[in-house]
């Protein structure tokens, strides 16, 4: 299950921000074989999340069946209790990068 989020601005300032590290993927997107596109199209175009697919988990009709079954990984109380505090920081990096000049 996913959610597809990369605006182009914060797509485009991402994309620079991988290049200049010389990695494949970050920042919430993926580089696969030298492409990279924010927009969905399966795949022609390197649509940035596919390349980090690791596992196809199948095609649900109702998501409540997919979370009964144990290929849906649960949090544990930890990270129910730490996920607030962690979304803030996602949240301010996000901001940060949208904002930094490429």
């Amino acid at each position: 299950m996913d959610s597809y989020i990369n605006d182009k601005p914060f797509y485009e300032k991402s994309l620079s921000k991988l290049q200049n590290s010389n990695q494949s993927l970050g920042y919430s997107i993926c580089i696969v074989d030298g492409k990279s596109s924010c927009e969905f199209n399966f795949g022609e175009k390197g649509f940035t999340q596919f390349g980090a697919v690791v596992e196809d988990h199948g095609v649900w009709g109702d998501a409540s069946e997919y979370f009964a079954t144990d290929k849906y990984a649960k949090m544990n109380a930890f990270l129910l209790m730490a996920f607030p505090a962690l979304a803030k920081l996602a949240n301010r990096n996000v901001r940060k990068i949208r904002s930094a000049s490429v």
